[in-house]
């Protein structure tokens, strides 16, 4: 075991040590079975669509990626990957995509074409796909196999690269690109008929870009001085179990003084930070990869305190996505959210805090938003609290959303399945400014009538034990997957 990512998660198996990037390159998801496909029902008439291949574990569960595909020109637009989900998350997935946008089961070699192709089309006009293809193109098999047979798909619009500019600076971009690999008059670029060029108005899109991390970290530990006995050390670094502690050696750690242990605790996850949070040296997991970070930040959900271990776990969400992948991977969601609950369920307003910070990853300010639904279900007396909580980040979204660097796109989505959690029909108000933006995901979350009409059905929330037996329990269950 080892993310949103992206909302980006790790596969199972063999290879769960593994950071889910070296996983996807090691081509052990081409090996799984393949499982099912889609497509976007209406990916010809509009040019543009979702396409998304899946992989299925000896376990049941599901690993994925999905691709928006633009025929007519750029190829893959933007993609995304989860690892070992549950097939029913997988099948809610595709629901919630077919209830907005209109999804047909397809076969893998109709998917694998129109993935490649696009590809293919979009490089004839020196278009490169989206950075994030790099990884999730190893949910498919190699474009150059000869196990799928080659399927003629109607790329371009009357044979040649068309292009529908939706910004200024989109146009500008592309223009000289097209102009240089494809020649005048073989290639048709349009732009919005309400463009107003002398308009300095932004042009709001139905959902818009992603924050750009811009996070400045300060100077970690170069070294520890650590007052636990070196077993402790050891047990963190202990490359057999990358996600657990042995019960036995657990309640050896939790007898300590926990001042020390919580010190300790701190020293080790900042010197680690301060190690791979500027790229992961080459010999670093030379021993094998060891999960030292997640294992240190659940012992400390259960010793630490609300100043310098909640500022500490903050922090390391603080990290680029690399750092996140490497560290956490698929584990995220079971490691930080009762950790940020049991150092935090006093401290919204540092929480609060961190959800307003610019320039962060998204997926890893989800973290808090989970921590809040963990509040509101431990502690139902709360949840007014919770939804007051809630409220603020909301009307602040709708004030940032336009300015993406706080609030992006993204989070937009995220925030609605954690009000979702806790049936938060109180926020109605707040949720429908934030869709009035015109900057919500709909991809992910449907659109307002969506939201309204099943905010109110509660679902058994999204929510991990607190108990840190039961806690490293389950983690021992999820490494064994």
């Amino acid at each position: 075991m080892a993310k949103k990512k992206k909302n980006n998660k790790s596969g199972g198996g063999a290879q769960q040590h593994q950071s889910p990037e070296k996983y996807l390159r090691s081509g052990a998801a081409r090996r799984l079975e393949k499982g099912k496909c889609y497509i976007a029902s209406n990916i010809e008439e509009y040019g543009e669509g979702m396409v998304i291949v899946s992989r299925v574990h000896a376990g049941g569960r599901v690993s994925f990626a999905a691709y928006l595909l633009d025929i007519y020109c750029l190829g893959v637009k933007d993609t995304y990957y989860h690892l070992r989900e549950e097939s029913e998350h997988f099948e809610a997935f595709i629901d919630r995509l077919d209830d907005h946008i209109g999804m047909d089961e397809c076969s893998y070699e109709l998917a694998h074409n129109w993935v490649w192709g696009g590809v293919a089309w979009a490089e004839e006009a020196g278009i490169e796909p989206h950075d994030d293809f790099a990884l999730t193109q190893y949910m498919l098999d190699d474009h150059e196999t000869d196990d799928i047979p080659i399927i003629d798909l109607p790329f371009g619009r009357d044979g040649k690269h068309f292009l529908m500019a939706n910004t200024q600076e989109e146009f500008i971009h592309y223009l000289p690109i097209l102009q240089q690999h494809l020649g005048e008059g073989e290639f048709t670029i349009t732009i919005p008929k309400d463009w107003d060029d002398d308009s300095d108005a932004p042009l709001i899109k139905t959902y818009g870009p992603e924050a750009e991390y811009t996070y400045q970290h300060p100077d970690y530990p170069t070294s520890m001085d650590l007052r636990t006995p070196q077993w402790v050390y050891d047990a963190l670094m202990s490359t057999e179990h990358v996600a657990i502690i042995e019960p036995d050696t657990l309640d050896r750690m939790l007898a300590l003084p926990h001042d020390d242990l919580r010190h300790d605790l701190e020293q080790i996850i900042l010197y680690h930070t301060g190690l791979t949070c500027d790229g992961i040296p080459d010999d670093y997991d030379a021993n094998g990869f060891s999960g030292v970070i997640d294992k240190a930040v659940v012992v400390l959900g259960e010793v630490g305190d609300p100043d310098s271990s909640l500022d500490v776990v903050l922090e390391v969400l603080r990290q680029n996505t690399r750092y996140y992948d490497y560290h956490h991977g698929d584990c995220g969601p079971e490691i930080y959210p009762p950790t940020l609950y049991r150092l935090g369920r006093n401290r919204l307003d540092k929480l609060m805090a961190f959800v307003k910070e610019e320039g962060l990853d998204p997926f890893a300010k989800d973290h808090a938003f989970g921590a809040a639904v963990h509040l509101a279900h431990y502690e139902p007396e709360r949840r007014g609290e919770v939804l007051e909580w809630f409220r603020e980040v909301l009307q602040f979204a709708a004030q940032e959303l336009p300015h993406t660097q706080r609030f992006d796109t993204p989070m937009s989505g995220l925030i609605l399945f954690h009000l979702h959690d806790i049936g938060a029909e109180e926020l109605l108000p707040e949720i429908k400014a934030m869709f009035d933006t015109g900057l919500v995901d709909l991809n992910t979350c449907g659109d307002y009538d969506e939201v309204e009409r099943k905010i109110g059905i509660r679902d058994s929330p999204d929510v991990y034990p607190i108990d840190i037996h039961e806690r490293f329990d389950k983690l021992s269950r999820l490494e064994k997957h």
